[in-house]
């Protein structure tokens, strides 16, 4: 089975532009599973309601690494819980996630795994380093817009 997951951070945010990708991937509509909800935690409803059905075999599409999860940990163990379940693991603007990475890490041999592990990790660091700017970013506009009387 194919299913597709989106996420957004907020409700202002929309989800199209990472269901629209879904879709011309060729994930049914009505297999995305999405969540309006901070990537800082993996404890999300659509998230679970995914977790809650997909199994081994299953293919999981994403547009973004970081639509899992912006938390370097939690995210890691999501994706090396997909690939303990045999779940295969698509990630559309990240081609390569399956094959040096992934693959990689199945194959548990030696030299490659931990190359693999530490270029997921590199990987990982980096949306959790934006989900920081995107917190810093919004503190400082809100302390601009106080001093500005708005």
């Amino acid at each position: 089975m194919l299913y597709g997951y989106c996420r957004v951070s907020t409700k202002h945010q929309n989800f199209q532009r990472q269901i629209d990708s879904l879709i011309s991937y060729g994930v049914n509509e009505r297999f995305i599973f999405s969540d309006k909800y901070s990537g800082k935690t993996l404890h999300r409803d659509g998230l679970n309601e995914l977790l809650s059905i997909i199994k081994p075999s299953d293919k999981l599409v994403i547009k973004e690494i970081d639509r899992l999860g912006r938390n370097r940990k939690e995210t890691k163990e999501l994706i090396l819980f997909f690939i303990k379940e045999d779940i295969e693991l698509i990630c559309l603007d990240m081609p390569y996630l399956k094959e040096f990475i992934i693959d990689k890490i199945k194959e548990n041999d030696g030299f490659l795994e931990i190359m693999a592990n530490t270029l997921l990790d590199v990987v990982l660091e980096v949306a959790e380093q934006e989900r920081k700017k995107i917190i810093s970013r919004t503190s400082e506009g809100r302390k601009k817009a106080i001093l500005e009387g708005k």
